[in-house]
């Protein structure tokens, strides 16, 4: 709810009842739209008011940057830490299940458009067995998407009326500015330092917000700093948002892979914040399937419900046998994430890159979680867009910039790597990086 008022849902979309003779912000997100009887077949009377696309300067730029990377990885003799697309085998649970429902008639049909009533029971004893009973999703609190991507784009279009600003930190997840701007909205930066190890900080979100805003984006393990939010930070910015009566989207497609004694939290299991909070979970992330295109979003049944309409009009469904091989895949998964040999391959993974990085001048900015790792190439002295080129070109190893996760200002030093490769990878890649990317050794021979 919003100021004492409940959120109701119109074709789909949610909107605050308002007292008598109020009007509708910005056309409204139900625009009030008036359908005509089927029987006269007329068309509706009003149809929703015309949205505005991403700027092509915040959107186009990280589609090229990623087809770029995604090119020149697929490159034979390169190596690719660029794209976080992991080269393991999905779960052995689910690619079992979803085999056998793959040669049958029902499975192979339609789920119904929250999802299949399978994977839903079976996300729900998932949260509950790692987080708790209190978390567990109750009925009508689940819904089904084809991937998390495709939940926060079908939540941002459910919940959110057209001009309201969504506080996004920076750097983030590509995706989710454009997703914004289709929705009519304005996204809101606020930057992450790391000089602060890139903590969400209360007085910064404080500074952002505005009597437009209505939304804040948190995203715990973080894309692409590697970041993981403890107890008192999640307090502080749980704080904020039930001051200001702010719906959260927290993506936590990441949560199962912590390590180095840091464990994942969620906002929702923050006090105040079950009512206020949508969570977004990515089987993809979890189980290496990032092709299989299955998520969900847990929440209000209120809020669910809209998200649900909006996701009958996008992709309807998820693929049934995949839902169904997601369902034994979570099931099978241990209590205990450190306990899964991909999370530990992640660590040694970091380890490694670490050792590299370090050995020839660089500063690695340590994660806590996540497939990702980032690079400050400030004692290099030289930029992340120049060293990426210089890593591609002599080096054969792919990296992103991170400048394509900024909207505006970016920290023009921070490379991104990922982790979520095999040990030979991640092995080639090193001895790559030690061979070819001794910056002082370079400056030494041109002098």
């Amino acid at each position: 709810s919003r100021q004492g008022s409940e959120w109701i849902v119109c074709l789909g979309r949610t909107r605050r009842e308002r007292p008598p003779g109020a009007t509708l912000r910005g056309g409204g997100v139900c625009r009030e739209m008036a359908v005509a009887s089927a029987a006269s077949g007329a068309r509706a009377a009003l149809r929703p008011a015309k949205r505005a696309c991403p700027p092509a300067a915040s959107g186009s730029q990280a589609a090229e940057v990623w087809a770029k990377l995604t090119a020149l990885g697929a490159t034979p003799g390169y190596v690719d830490l660029g794209q976080g697309k992991p080269e393991f085998a999905p779960s052995a649970a689910a690619v079992s299940v979803a085999q056998v429902a793959l040669s049958e008639a029902v499975p192979s049909q339609y789920s119904p458009v929250a999802g299949s009533p399978v994977l839903i029971s079976a996300v729900r004893r998932f949260v509950e067995r790692i987080h708790g009973a209190a978390a567990a999703p109750g009925e009508g609190e689940c819904a089904i998407t084809a991937s998390a991507t495709e939940g926060l784009f079908s939540s941002f279009f459910a919940t959110l009326e057209p001009g309201d600003e969504v506080i996004v930190p920076q750097p983030a997840f590509p995706w989710y500015m454009p997703q914004l701007r289709l929705a009519g909205c304005v996204p809101v930066p606020v930057h992450l330092k790391a000089s602060e190890g890139f903590e969400l900080r209360a007085d910064a979100l404080q500074a952002a917000i505005t009597p437009k805003t209505r939304g804040l984006i948190v995203n715990t393990p973080h894309n692409p700093t590697g970041h993981v939010m403890g107890v008192a930070e999640l307090e502080s910015v749980a704080a904020v948002c039930r001051e200001h009566n702010l719906l959260a989207f927290a993506d936590e497609v990441y949560e199962r892979q912590t390590w180095g004694g840091h464990q994942h939290r969620r906002l929702a299991d923050i006090e105040g914040m079950r009512e206020r909070t949508l969570t977004f979970g990515s089987a993809g992330k979890l189980f290496c399937c990032t092709g299989w295109r299955v998520g969900w979003v847990l929440g209000p049944a209120s809020l669910i419900s809209a998200v649900i309409r909006i996701h009958s009009y996008t992709t309807y469904c998820a693929p049934t046998p995949l839902q169904l091989g997601v369902a034994a895949a979570l099931d099978a998964a241990p209590d205990d994430p450190s306990k899964e040999p991909f999370t530990q391959q992640l660590q040694e993974n970091a380890a490694t890159l670490t050792a590299a990085l370090e050995a020839t001048g660089g500063k690695v900015l340590q994660p806590q979680g996540g497939y990702f790792l980032v690079l400050d190439t400030g004692p290099l002295g030289i930029s992340a867009a120049e060293y990426v080129d210089i890593l591609a070109d002599e080096a054969k190893v792919v990296a992103a910039p991170m400048t394509s996760f900024y909207s505006d200002s970016p920290d023009p030093n921070l490379v991104r790597f990922t982790l979520c490769k095999t040990r030979e990878t991640v092995l080639e890649a090193a001895a790559r990086i030690r061979e070819h990317m001794d910056m002082s050794g370079k400056r030494a021979r041109t002098a």
